[in-house]
């Protein structure tokens, strides 16, 4: 509310919006997903991390962090959603340098958002 933000509230703490459902498959803890998406630290809006152009990236749902875990089971493939996630169901209060400079990328305590395109579920 602080941020001026519609959403509903996960029951994991986990808000979303901007909800299209997609009709595939629905992913689960163990599924290796394919998507397209945005991380930008709120409020600032600075992005941390984004699949370009049409490139698409593919991870196992179960080595992400927790709140992509919780709430992308709320789409289907072909999907989108918007997360924002709260320093407990992302990465808490460590600072996530980027590996190649060491500059912190995402600062400790951070609220997170990501904008999901959910294309593919295995």
């Amino acid at each position: 509310a602080s941020n001026s933000i519609a959403a509903t509230e996960h029951s994991s703490g986990v808000f979303y919006s901007d909800v299209t459902p997609g009709s595939g498959g629905t992913p689960e803890i163990c599924s290796v997903i394919n998507v397209k998406y945005r991380g930008t630290l709120i409020p600032s809006g600075a992005e941390f991390d984004a699949t370009v152009g049409s490139s698409s990236a593919t991870f196992p749902l179960g080595k992400l962090i927790v709140g992509w875990q919780k709430a992308l089971p709320v789409i289907k493939t072909g999907g989108k959603i918007t997360l924002y996630i709260p320093p407990s169901l992302g990465y808490g209060s460590q600072n996530v340098r980027d590996p190649q400079t060491g500059a912190i990328v995402i600062p400790g305590d951070s609220y997170l958002k990501f904008e999901i395109e959910l294309l593919d579920v295995q």
